[in-house]
This record gives C-alpha cells, structure tokens and sequence, in this order.
C-alpha cells in the first residue's frame, strides 16, 4: 500500500523487485566479503560451494542445445537474407512501415524486431512507443483507404512496406485469424498494383516487403 501511495504513477510496482534483488545481492556480497576476511579454509570451501550450486541453478534445464537449433538456425539465416536484399535496393537511412501494426511494450509479440536486427542502415516504423506520437499517427494512417494510405505513407518519408505474415496471426485470437488473413492478402493484392519492383520475398515465405 505504500508503493502504491507513494509512486501512483508506476503502471507495475512489481517491478521494485529489481531494486530489492539489487540490493539484497549488495547485502551478500558484504557478508562473502566478511567471510573471506577470516582466511580460513572452512570459508573457502564454503564460498566454493555456494558458487558451483549457484552456477548449476542458473544454467537451468532450457538452452540453445534444447530448442532445436537447426530450425531456430535456419529462419534466423533466412530473415537476415532477406532483410540484406531489402538494403540493396534501398538508399541508406531508407524508412520502412511495418504490418501489422503491433504496439509496443507488452504486446507479447516482438517479431517484428526482426527487420531492425538484421538492418545496418535502414530505418524502421517498429517499435513506436504506445501513446506518443509516432505510435498515434500510426494508428490513423493504417485506418485509411489503400490509396490515402500509401498517400500519407509517402509523404512521411516511407520508401516501402514490410510485411510479417506470421506476426499478423500470432498477434490475433483465434477467432480474428480468418478476418486478420483477408486483410494481409487484401493489402497485398493492392500493393502489387502500385509495386514499383518485384516483391522480396523471405524464403520461409514469413515475410514480404514491397517497394512504394
């Protein structure tokens, strides 16, 4: 209750938790340091246990060696390949909207972080932060007519669209997939009418960028 009188404008006060583990790990190291002040062999050991335990906590029972690798190898080598075919058309600094809209944070969906992963020196429309203006603006924009859409999309600055399919899904409940998946075929289909090249297309066929 006092967290929550006193910082009323934290949206989580959950996240005290980070400064009190901060905080707490100060508190330990203090006490090995005591400890190994004593120079005594019991001390030693015990230290030696408390980091091996401690090792074996955190490397935990999920890894790279667990997750099937080869796949998880393979989209992130195909991802990069396609956002490097993207670049080499496009002027250095080149700004790119992203479909579907995804707000950001705590949208349980980052993938389309993927584009600015693997971009040197491209500029992307994701993450525009929720409520400020960048993210507003989007908001209205993705509400026009194809025609008005591209429109502003143009003046803004925007030299293409990227589209994720995937994403597109996976950000929608199940009920809204079919409606969701009209609407990327919806769009692509105008956006081949006004393609100034052919589409780039991931190999994983995931992802889609057109040229306005």
């Amino acid at each position: 209750m006092f967290l929550v009188a006193a910082f009323p404008m934290l949206r989580s006060h959950a996240r005290f938790s980070v400064f009190i583990a901060f905080f707490s790990l100060i508190l330990i190291a203090v006490i090995f340091e005591k400890i190994l002040q004593k120079k005594k062999i019991w001390a030693q050991i015990f230290l030696s246990l408390v980091f091996i335990l401690a090792f074996f906590d955190q490397v935990g029972k999920v890894s790279a060696l667990t997750i099937n690798p080869p796949e998880i190898k393979k989209d992130f080598e195909d991802d990069k390949d396609f956002v490097q075919k993207i670049e080499q058309i496009l002027p250095e600094g080149a700004m790119i909207f992203q479909m579907p809209l995804i707000t950001f944070p705590e949208s349980n969906n980052y993938d389309l972080m993927r584009g600015y992963l693997h971009s040197k020196n491209l500029r992307w429309s994701y993450p525009a932060m929720r409520g400020r203006k960048a993210a507003l603006w989007q908001q209205e924009v993705v509400k026009l007519d194809f025609k008005d859409f591209i429109s502003e999309l143009r003046k803004a600055g925007f030299k293409g669209i990227y589209i994720n399919r995937v994403a597109a899904l996976k950000y929608q409940k199940d009920e809204d997939m079919p409606k969701i998946w009209r609407e990327i075929r919806k769009l692509e289909t105008n956006l081949r009418t006004i393609k100034k090249n052919r589409p780039i297309v991931s190999k994983n066929l995931q992802l889609i960028f057109y040229e306005i």
